[in-house]
């Protein structure tokens, strides 16, 4: 699937400015521009439309040829697969640092400002080099992901949620409450997505009857019970 850079005309609005591969159908591209036109705020986002899932990265640089002196980008990574968009985030993030320490990188986005200038045809052919490498990296996360099912079950007031939670990187839960049905959610664990079903302990006695043959079970209990007995 596609990398794309796209950037903000103040006159003519976003446009998609480089792809790798160039190929880029109409519904990519007009989702793309759209996206643009929202305002998402600086920084990394994912969104998901009809099968397309992206990990997109909005940033600026500096150009004094534009009102403002900032040039509006967006770097933008497209899979049809169902994937943790997280995993994209740090390698974007670096080679968008990479693209904006290359001096008057502005340059590259500009060509008609100074066709005369030799460091126009420089700076856009080292972006290119950049993009192409950082498409690399990104197909190969998405090939390294595996994925993965954890079952987490245990007696009822056991703390099965809160370690559901911890896990998950979320905080703990602030009201002890009974779980009558399950929690599921993807979480990326060194380069594997787990999908983690939390069946609560009101649900002891109920059939398990979804996806057999988890990768790895977590039993729950409190070790005081063990005390007791």
């Amino acid at each position: 699937m596609p990398l794309i850079l796209s950037f903000f005309d103040p006159i003519t609005g976003p446009s998609v400015f480089l792809a790798t591969p160039e190929v880029l159908n109409s519904d990519e591209e007009d989702l793309l521009l759209n996206l643009m036109d929202l305002n998402i705020k600086k920084g990394f986002f994912e969104h998901h439309s009809d099968g397309n899932n992206l990990a997109g990265y909005l940033f600026r640089i500096d150009c004094p040829w534009t009102r403002g002196g900032h040039e509006f980008l967006m770097l933008t990574f497209i899979t049809r697969e169902d994937r943790n968009l997280n995993s994209f985030e740090s390698v974007l993030a670096k080679y968008i640092s990479k693209i904006s320490a290359i001096p008057n990188i502005y340059k590259a986005f500009h060509p008609e400002k100074n066709k005369e200038d030799a460091e126009v045809k420089i700076k856009f052919e080292k972006l290119k080099s950049w993009l192409e490498i950082c498409f690399k990296e990104c197909r190969q996360i998405e090939k390294n992901l595996n994925y993965g099912l954890i079952l987490m079950i245990g007696l009822r007031n056991t703390g099965k949620t809160d370690l559901f939670k911890r896990i998950t990187n979320l905080d703990y839960l602030s009201e002890k409450k009974p779980l009558f049905a399950k929690y599921i959610l993807k979480n990326v664990i060194e380069n594997t997505v787990f999908d983690i079903y939390d069946l609560g302990g009101a649900m002891t006695n109920i059939c398990y009857d979804d996806p057999a043959d988890p990768d790895s079970i977590i039993y729950v209990f409190q070790a005081e019970n063990l005390k007791n007995k």
